[in-house]
Protein backbone atom coordinates (compact mmCIF):
# COMPACT_ATOMS: atom_id res chain seq x y z
CA UNK A 1 0.00 0.00 0.00
CA UNK A 2 2.99 2.55 0.87
CA UNK A 3 4.95 1.71 -2.44
CA UNK A 4 1.46 2.42 -4.06
CA UNK A 5 1.18 6.21 -2.71
CA UNK A 6 5.03 6.83 -3.23
CA UNK A 7 4.65 5.74 -6.93
CA UNK A 8 1.23 7.90 -7.06
CA UNK A 9 2.23 10.81 -5.65
CA UNK A 10 5.93 10.50 -7.52
CA UNK A 11 3.74 10.34 -10.94
CA UNK A 12 1.99 13.24 -9.87
CA UNK A 13 4.67 15.99 -8.62
CA UNK A 14 6.51 14.81 -12.16
CA UNK A 15 3.10 15.64 -14.37
CA UNK A 16 2.96 19.17 -12.05
CA UNK A 17 6.95 19.71 -12.66
CA UNK A 18 6.39 19.11 -16.68
CA UNK A 19 2.88 21.00 -16.32
CA UNK A 20 4.46 24.40 -15.01
CA UNK A 21 7.94 24.06 -17.04
CA UNK A 22 5.58 23.77 -20.18
CA UNK A 23 5.11 27.41 -20.22
CA UNK A 24 6.55 29.71 -22.46
CA UNK A 25 8.97 32.67 -21.17
CA UNK A 26 10.41 35.59 -22.38
CA UNK A 27 13.76 36.56 -21.05
CA UNK A 28 13.98 39.91 -23.02
CA UNK A 29 10.71 41.30 -24.26
CA UNK A 30 10.64 43.69 -27.10
CA UNK A 31 8.68 46.78 -25.94
CA UNK A 32 6.16 48.00 -28.91
CA UNK A 33 7.40 51.40 -30.74
CA UNK A 34 5.19 53.97 -31.74
CA UNK A 35 5.54 56.86 -34.12
CA UNK A 36 4.00 60.23 -35.35
CA UNK A 37 4.50 60.84 -38.69
CA UNK A 38 5.16 64.03 -40.64
CA UNK A 39 3.40 65.44 -43.19
CA UNK A 40 1.69 68.92 -44.75
CA UNK A 41 -1.41 68.31 -42.45
CA UNK A 42 0.16 66.21 -39.18
CA UNK A 43 2.10 67.39 -36.15
CA UNK A 44 4.93 64.92 -35.47
CA UNK A 45 6.95 67.60 -33.14
CA UNK A 46 7.06 70.25 -30.67
CA UNK A 47 5.11 73.39 -32.06
CA UNK A 48 3.18 76.85 -31.54
CA UNK A 49 -0.59 76.92 -32.42
CA UNK A 50 -3.29 79.07 -32.28
CA UNK A 51 -6.70 79.03 -29.99
CA UNK A 52 -9.30 76.44 -31.69
CA UNK A 53 -6.74 75.61 -35.00
CA UNK A 54 -7.17 71.80 -35.65
CA UNK A 55 -4.16 69.52 -35.09
CA UNK A 56 -3.72 66.32 -36.50
CA UNK A 57 -1.42 63.42 -35.91
CA UNK A 58 -0.89 60.33 -37.75
CA UNK A 59 0.31 57.34 -35.23
CA UNK A 60 1.83 54.09 -36.08
CA UNK A 61 2.52 51.50 -33.94
CA UNK A 62 4.16 48.00 -33.96
CA UNK A 63 3.83 45.60 -31.29
CA UNK A 64 7.40 43.76 -29.81
CA UNK A 65 7.18 40.54 -28.50
CA UNK A 66 3.29 41.12 -27.40
CA UNK A 67 0.01 41.95 -29.44
CA UNK A 68 -1.08 45.59 -28.79
CA UNK A 69 -3.94 46.41 -26.58
CA UNK A 70 -4.34 49.71 -25.41
CA UNK A 71 -3.37 53.37 -26.83
CA UNK A 72 -3.81 56.34 -24.90
CA UNK A 73 -3.76 60.30 -25.56
CA UNK A 74 -3.12 61.97 -22.41
CA UNK A 75 -3.39 66.08 -22.60
CA UNK A 76 -1.40 68.00 -19.63
CA UNK A 77 -2.43 71.39 -19.43
CA UNK A 78 -4.08 73.25 -16.71
CA UNK A 79 -5.27 69.92 -16.24
CA UNK A 80 -4.49 66.48 -17.51
CA UNK A 81 -7.13 64.69 -19.40
CA UNK A 82 -6.94 62.02 -21.60
CA UNK A 83 -8.46 62.80 -24.78
CA UNK A 84 -8.55 59.02 -26.37
CA UNK A 85 -8.39 55.52 -25.28
CA UNK A 86 -8.60 52.50 -26.62
CA UNK A 87 -7.97 48.68 -26.61
CA UNK A 88 -7.18 46.48 -29.63
CA UNK A 89 -5.48 43.13 -30.05
CA UNK A 90 -3.26 43.57 -32.98
CA UNK A 91 -0.34 43.73 -33.96
CA UNK A 92 -0.28 47.19 -35.34
CA UNK A 93 -1.87 50.22 -35.61
CA UNK A 94 -2.32 53.38 -37.88
CA UNK A 95 -4.56 55.96 -36.66
CA UNK A 96 -5.29 59.58 -37.60
CA UNK A 97 -7.39 62.02 -35.46
CA UNK A 98 -7.46 65.53 -35.11
CA UNK A 99 -8.35 67.68 -32.33
CA UNK A 100 -8.81 71.57 -31.34
CA UNK A 101 -6.24 73.49 -29.48
CA UNK A 102 -7.46 74.66 -26.45
CA UNK A 103 -6.59 78.22 -24.31
CA UNK A 104 -3.98 76.30 -22.40
CA UNK A 105 -0.70 78.10 -22.93
CA UNK A 106 1.38 75.06 -22.96
CA UNK A 107 -0.06 71.30 -23.64
CA UNK A 108 2.01 68.24 -23.28
CA UNK A 109 0.33 65.66 -25.41
CA UNK A 110 1.57 61.78 -24.55
CA UNK A 111 1.05 59.07 -27.12
CA UNK A 112 1.11 55.88 -24.89
CA UNK A 113 1.00 52.41 -26.93
CA UNK A 114 0.52 49.48 -24.49
CA UNK A 115 1.23 45.22 -25.01
CA UNK A 116 -1.17 42.27 -23.35
CA UNK A 117 2.51 42.20 -20.93
CA UNK A 118 2.01 45.93 -19.59
CA UNK A 119 4.78 46.55 -21.77
CA UNK A 120 4.30 50.22 -23.39
CA UNK A 121 6.50 53.08 -25.47
CA UNK A 122 5.52 56.69 -25.21
CA UNK A 123 6.18 59.98 -27.26
CA UNK A 124 5.72 63.09 -26.35
CA UNK A 125 5.32 66.43 -27.74
CA UNK A 126 4.83 70.11 -26.65
CA UNK A 127 2.65 72.55 -27.84
CA UNK A 128 2.68 75.63 -27.12
CA UNK A 129 -0.52 78.46 -27.53
CA UNK A 130 0.59 81.50 -30.15
CA UNK A 131 1.46 84.28 -28.48
CA UNK A 132 -0.41 86.56 -31.52
CA UNK A 133 -3.86 84.58 -30.63
CA UNK A 134 -6.44 87.13 -29.39
CA UNK A 135 -9.88 86.09 -27.96
CA UNK A 136 -12.45 87.87 -30.71
CA UNK A 137 -15.82 89.09 -28.98
CA UNK A 138 -18.27 86.83 -29.77
CA UNK A 139 -20.94 87.62 -32.30
CA UNK A 140 -24.68 87.39 -30.83
CA UNK A 141 -27.89 86.94 -33.49
CA UNK A 142 -31.05 88.14 -32.61
CA UNK A 143 -33.71 84.88 -31.95
CA UNK A 144 -36.05 84.58 -34.94
CA UNK A 145 -39.88 83.51 -34.41
CA UNK A 146 -41.09 80.89 -36.65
Amino acid sequence: MLRRLFNFSGALMLFLVSLLSCQEKVEDPISPAIQLMPGNHCISSDTIIPIGASITFEIHALSGTFNLTNFLIDVEGTETLTYFDTGMNTSYMELEKTFLKSGDSVELWSFIIRDREGYQSRKQIEIRLDPQTQYTPLHAFPAQDF
